[in-house]
């Protein structure tokens, strides 16, 4: 059973991947360049996303949203966001004049971790190629995804938990590990629990905890009592000293010997 479920999800995975090309931004829009036009029209034939949590994006033809940005400090780029069910996004972006500069796919809705291969290009338009997922060393982004859907937090068939609110990933320890932040229930108005998996880059291995944290009701709160089951407050549990009854008995029996040798 084990393994028909194994290979369920590989082809799902595999189903993903090939869904690439079709999700595409140049199928529906050209992305090869900036458009400027485009932007001087607001985007006046796109119709806008109305979750709130994609304010700011379009919607594509086949489904996907994206945001344009031309900032004043120079920043231009789009920030595409497929269907779902994938658990990841796409970033292109360019020189001032319009030009590509870079391009490729972030895992999750967050742009902390880049995987697969990414484009990068100079200001006369050579490109150079980096497989920036190297970095995840013995993990790849896919085998992450296949441990989170295994343990029923993501679920690769609908793209639960994608939003970039219940699911984060990030490097830390100098990129020898990957976090991976992700929603698990709403157990308060005010809190939520949710789970930490740390995955070793290096060893192949990997963690997960369980957290309470507040939740963005509780933002506008003047002051709230620390959470028992915070991270902060479970690791200093973790990190204290405790004893059994047995070796508690024979402190108590050290410290009457010495009393009573005082008195002597």
């Amino acid at each position: 059973m084990r393994k028909i479920l194994l290979y369920i999800v590989v082809l799902t995975i595999n189903h993903m991947m090939a869904q690439e090309n079709k999700n595409s931004l140049k199928d529906t829009i050209k992305f090869e360049k900036f458009d400027f036009n485009l932007w001087d029209t607001r985007y006046k034939n796109f119709e806008k996303v109305s979750d709130n949590k994609y304010s700011g994006y379009y919607k594509l033809k086949d489904g996907s949203y994206f945001r344009p940005c031309n900032g004043s400090d120079g920043s231009v780029f789009y920030v595409v966001v497929p269907p779902l069910p994938v658990y990841y996004h796409y970033f292109y972006d360019y020189y001032e004049n319009g030009n590509p500069k870079a391009y490729g796919k972030y895992a999750s809705m967050q742009t902390k971790v880049k995987i697969g291969i990414w484009h990068y290009f100079d200001e006369n338009g050579k490109e150079t190629q980096v497989n920036e997922e190297a970095k995840l060393g013995k993990w790849t982004f896919n085998a992450i995804l296949e441990v989170l859907h295994k343990d029923g937090v993501i679920d690769l068939y609908t793209g639960k938990n994608r939003d970039w609110d219940k699911l984060y990933i990030e490097f830390k320890n100098n990129n020898r590990e990957v976090a991976v932040i992700v929603f698990k229930e709403r157990i308060d108005i005010l809190i939520d629990t949710y789970y930490e998996y740390i995955f070793n880059c290096k060893t192949g291995k990997y963690t997960r905890e369980e957290y309470e944290r507040y939740n963005e009701n509780a933002k506008e709160m003047p002051t709230l009592p620390p959470l028992k089951n915070s991270k902060k407050n479970k690791r200093k549990r973790k990190n204290s000293i405790s004893i059994s009854e047995e070796e508690y008995q024979d402190l108590q029996k050290n410290k009457e010997k010495k009393l009573v040798r005082k008195t002597i």
